[in-house]
């Protein structure tokens, strides 16, 4: 599980900041990724369930996700994450052989601020954990990272974009959306292995109001290891974006993401 981890934070870390996609290979869903095997091909073409239920039905429905998701792919800029985003606020955590990992991330506008001569919306970020963090950056339309630092140490121009790093942080909320988006919408599961066991629709307040979040149910068996997923996506105007993700696993490794704070602008 630790090199499936760190697979997964290599590969957000160039999504993040230097803006590539995200690939989780192209492994047989029989491999194990607990053991160090990245899941899944590429979603299939055979549909899935049989049509005629509604969604948010117990499993049988093959209606999919109606809508586009928050992603950012290798033409976003850093900052567009947090362009969309007046405050988002998450906890993060694994256990892994008994190693625990966690925190909680959380940015703020601030408002707008001229930064030589550009427009900007500055953000304040934070992340609790082990080692805590504090940014502020200013960021331009196009997500651009114009001015960056903290502690009075601030950097303007091309030594700015060296604080995206910190953005980092933010992984787990926009990790999933380039693999698994399509499968979502499609209903269509079987390319990834999951089982889909339940699924069910509910209203949930994220410091804008309620909006809709979907919550399916998997279970994902491999030769020796067993693993339950759960996903939660939320409906917020007009775009689905992951809002926790559970996992466990019969060898004790855990994932537990849980979305707290998202307020678009």
């Amino acid at each position: 599980m630790k090199r499936f981890l760190s697979i997964l934070l290599i590969a957000v870390l160039v999504l993040s900041v230097a803006g590539c996609k995200i690939s989780w290979g192209d492994k047989d869903p029989e491999q194990d990724p607990i053991n160090g095997e990245e899941p899944g091909d590429e979603p299939g073409d055979e549909p899935g369930d049989e049509p005629g239920d509604e969604p948010g039905d117990e499993p049988g429905n093959s209606e999919g996700l109606d809508g586009d998701f928050y992603a950012y792919d290798s033409e976003a800029n850093p900052g567009q994450i947090l362009l969309d985003f007046r405050e988002i606020k998450f906890s993060w955590g694994t256990t892994d052989n008994n190693e625990t990992t966690a925190w909680v991330y959380h940015h703020v506008y601030v408002g707008e601020e001229t930064v030589e001569g550009i427009k900007t919306a500055k953000y304040e970020i934070s992340v609790d954990g082990e080692d805590d963090v504090f940014c502020e950056l200013w960021v331009d339309s196009d997500g651009n990272i114009v001015k960056g630092g903290s502690e009075g140490e601030y950097a303007t121009g091309e030594m700015a974009a060296m604080y995206s790093f910190y953005l980092v942080y933010a992984f787990p909320l926009f990790a999933y959306q380039e693999e698994f988006a399509d499968a979502f919408i499609n209903n269509d599961f079987d390319g990834y292995g999951w089982n889909l066991t339940k699924r069910s629709s509910d209203k949930q307040n994220f410091g804008a109001g309620n909006v809709n979040v979907e919550r399916y149910v998997f279970e994902y068996d491999w030769a020796t290891i067993g693993a339950e997923y759960v996903w939660e996506l939320a409906n917020i105007k007009g775009k689905y974006i992951f809002t926790a993700l559970h996992l466990a696993a019969t060898d004790g490794t855990t994932l537990d993401m849980e979305a707290e704070t998202i307020i678009p602008f």
